[in-house]
């Protein structure tokens, strides 16, 4: 069930090489306790996998689906600056850093 109550906020990060289960798990993690310690619910998280296109595309589809108010990132590498543009344009959707554990 989705909480109405807080905006909605989309993961995304690019897989890196050797990126093991357990290091995807962690950035969910991160995601998860960024989403609650800043007032939204996490939704959907979209990976960028090494072999695949680009799911760029995909991602502000989902935004604008989804009505979702921000996108969390991983670091700033995982948008290049004018993904960041368009999703603040285009989606109306602001790009988010979950900072790493201290």
């Amino acid at each position: 069930m989705t909480d109405r109550t807080r905006p909605l906020l989309i993961g995304y990060y690019a897989e890196t090489f050797l990126m093991s289960a357990a290091e995807k798990e962690r950035i969910r993690q991160r995601f998860l306790g960024f989403a609650e310690r800043e007032g939204y619910v996490l939704g959907p998280i979209v990976c960028q996998e090494l072999d695949q296109k680009s799911k760029f595309e995909h991602l502000v589809d989902l935004v604008k689906i989804r009505a979702a108010a921000a996108v969390v990132v991983s670091n700033r590498a995982d948008l290049i600056e004018s993904q960041g543009r368009r999703l603040d344009t285009e989606a109306r959707a602001q790009v988010l850093v979950a900072p790493p554990p201290p």
